[in-house]
């Protein structure tokens, strides 16, 4: 599965305040305007995401909390 723009430079997410756009992102991130633009045009499955991201770092001793804003 292909890494996602946004998780490849995530470090521009956390630095820019306010809104985000894609100027803003390729201002501070790696990737150009266009690569941003691109990259968010394509569907992601999240949930797959999610499964192998725990699956990877947690293993079976692991207790999560999930909590989901209203």
């Amino acid at each position: 599965m292909a890494t996602p723009v946004y998780c490849r430079d995530i470090y521009a997410f956390l630095s820019i305040r306010g809104r985000i756009n894609f100027l803003q992102l390729a201002r501070y991130g790696k990737y150009h305007e266009s690569t941003y633009r691109m990259g968010f045009e394509r569907d992601f499955d999240f949930l797959t995401f999610n499964i192998l991201l725990v699956e990877q770092y947690c293993g079976a001793n692991c207790i999560l909390v999930l909590i989901q804003p209203i």
